[in-house]
């Protein structure tokens, strides 16, 4: 089970009114930008290096966190979704109510 709040969670806030499909590009974007803050904390070269990463590994672990959250439940949801052909039954759905009122305009 996992508790969501907007108030503790910039990525739910700016995305819990978005459609499923936008979530999974947000979501694709925020593990892109997790990947690009990894590799340059793999990049430990020099003194500053290290430093510069000591200061941002907290905020990294943070990040992880709220990253692999995230994945899970789109994982979760993309596997119900699927499982009921809930996308199938939205495009009969909207077919319907599209063919719907052209034929009522016609009558």
């Amino acid at each position: 089970q996992v508790v969501m709040l907007s108030e503790q969670d910039s990525f739910f806030k700016s995305n819990m009114y978005e459609t499923f499909g936008d979530i999974g590009m947000n979501i694709k974007r925020l593990v892109d930008k997790f990947q690009e803050m990894s590799e340059v904390n793999q990049k430990i070269q020099t003194i500053e290096d290290m430093a510069k990463f000591f200061d941002n590994y907290p905020e990294c672990r943070k990040n992880h966190g709220n990253v692999s959250k995230h994945v899970t439940l789109v994982t979760d949801i993309g596997r119900i979704v699927e499982e009921r052909k809930f996308m199938l039954v939205s495009q009969i759905e909207q077919e319907l109510a599209c063919s719907g009122g052209q034929v009522a305009a016609f009558v």
